[in-house]
């Protein structure tokens, strides 16, 4: 969105050099060092008492506002504006301001951010950067644009929560000053992107709610473990939560650096050029061909010289899903065993890399220990929070536009999994709790994604009353009508 809404500096001439970094407390600190930028775009999570980053497996890592001033106050002057994309950030645009950074673009302080807004807001903000408007002129229009765009619900509200600090300078002109300056082309520049081949990839989403524990367990484990296993019974979205983990890997080209990440069968983009993907699924196939003709020895071999040659200095992320080779029931436990045998034989390719493999599997296996270890990762259902969550986000626009309680999780969650006491003592709360579980699809994401999609207005509006006691002539809608 960013490059997006640089473009328009084309028109004008102007080059503006854009460079993505991980939100860790070691890549600020060395952009903070460099000093190579006027501009830095913070996009994160925010809270009243701190700003969210992540270690270099992806955990939460608080920072506050006395941690935040010392760090900006280390290095020399070089930043002329911050713009701090998340609830609650006020305080964190004060704190730069506070370590000597003239300028700071934040949220109130007791004010979350709709995502709707915040994309609405950034895109015109820098956008008007970009064809030489001041920054005060920037601010003003990108407010406007948040005011008059269909997509935010109660736009003027939210365009109100966005401040420039600091807010009432003694000089009124202070804010109105040129941020990106006129040449001669516009440069897009990241030295890390796209430097990782991946074949076979199925579509991701960055953030999968309720799912974040699993994936820094899938990720802390590939690093103390050279096989990792992801396993749960069928819908509970283990394929959605490797590729996740993949594509935030990806993105983290410092924290890991693997030269191919491959999925076999592909479920993605399929590249039928690229050798290395090609041997390693003919070996996979043939190891697992148990007919009376084995294949030959000859075969195997050549396949296997040509996959050792390509990786020799190379490190590979090799996710293999077992429930699509391992599907014929007649011949199930012959065809498990041959997978193991060849997982254990990628893992002795030599190279002066790493070799790590994601198998995704309905169960555990039984007596079968890897070379380098295995380690194992269960999916279960979802809690109920994240069910709600889910299920909110997935509501049809319109009546999310009707019923804001839907676009308030927190409240909506407050009044759907912790109703009054006096609720919570009635002799059917037990049974009305499990029907209301069943109808966010009990913690099973696909469902809970169907039961949401197919949602009507009465269907909406009986689940935002559900602990209502219905007066004696209230008519009610029939439970098996509330979703489909």
């Amino acid at each position: 969105m960013l490059c997006e809404a640089l473009k328009d500096a084309e028109k004008i001439g102007c080059t503006i050099d854009v460079v993505f970094e991980t939100a860790s407390l070691d890549r600020l600190n060395a952009f903070l060092a460099k000093g190579i930028s006027q501009v830095m775009h913070f996009s994160g999570h925010g809270h009243p008492n701190y700003i969210a980053f992540e270690d270099e497996r992806g955990a939460l890592e608080m920072v506050d506002s006395e941690a935040l001033k010392r760090m900006v106050s280390a290095v020399d002057d070089g930043l002329l504006v911050v713009f701090i994309s998340a609830c609650h950030s006020e305080w964190v645009g004060s704190a730069f301001v506070d370590a000597g950074v003239p300028h700071a673009v934040c949220c109130l302080v007791n004010e979350r951010l709709q995502d709707a807004a915040a994309i609405e807001f950034t895109r015109n903000f820098y956008r008007a950067l970009a064809c030489q408007n001041s920054l005060l002129k920037a601010f003003n229009m990108a407010k406007q644009a948040v005011q008059n765009s269909p997509k935010v619900l109660n736009s003027e509200i939210e365009a109100d929560k966005f401040i420039l600090l600091p807010k009432n300078p003694d000089d009124p002109s202070y804010h109105d000053v040129p941020v990106f300056f006129s040449s001669e082309i516009l440069s897009v520049q990241d030295e890390y992107l796209n430097q990782t081949k991946v074949v076979g990839l199925p579509k991701y989403k960055d953030l999968l709610v309720g799912r974040e524990v699993q994936q820094y367990s899938i990720l802390t484990n590939l690093y103390t473990a050279d096989v990792v296993r992801v396993y749960g019974k069928a819908g509970l979205g283990k394929k959605s939560i490797i590729a996740a983990v993949c594509g935030h890997i990806l993105q983290r080209p410092r924290s890991y650096s693997f030269d191919y990440i491959l999925w076999f069968p592909s479920k993605g983009s399929m590249d039928t050029t690229f050798t290395l993907f090609q041997n390693i699924a003919s070996f996979i196939a043939l190891m697992i061909d148990d007919r009376n003709t084995r294949p030959a020895e000859e075969s195997l071999k050549e396949i296997w010289h040509s996959i050792t040659e390509i990786v020799s200095d190379k490190s590979l992320l090799l996710v293999i899903d077992l429930r699509d080779y391992d599907d014929d029931e007649t011949n199930k436990n012959s065809t498990s065993k041959q997978l193991h045998h060849a997982v254990n034989e990628l893992l002795k390719i030599s190279t002066t890399g790493c070799i790590k493999i994601v198998l995704i599997a309905e169960k555990v296996s039984m007596g079968w220990n890897p070379t380098g270890g295995e380690k194992h990762v269960p999916i279960w259902e979802l809690d109920f929070e994240s069910a709600v969550t889910l299920f909110a986000r997935n509501v049809p626009l319109y009546l999310r536009h009707r019923h804001p309680l839907l676009n308030s999780p927190d409240e909506l969650i407050s009044y759907i999994c912790y109703p009054p006491e006096k609720i919570q003592d009635d002799k059917d709360y037990e049974r009305r709790e499990e029907e209301l579980w069943n109808l966010f699809g009990a913690g099973v994401p696909s469902a809970c994604i169907d039961n949401a999609k197919s949602s009507s207005e009465g269907r909406i509006l009986q689940l935002l009353t559900w602990w209502k006691k219905p007066d004696e002539h209230e008519s009610q809608i029939p439970l098996d009508e509330l979703f489909l």
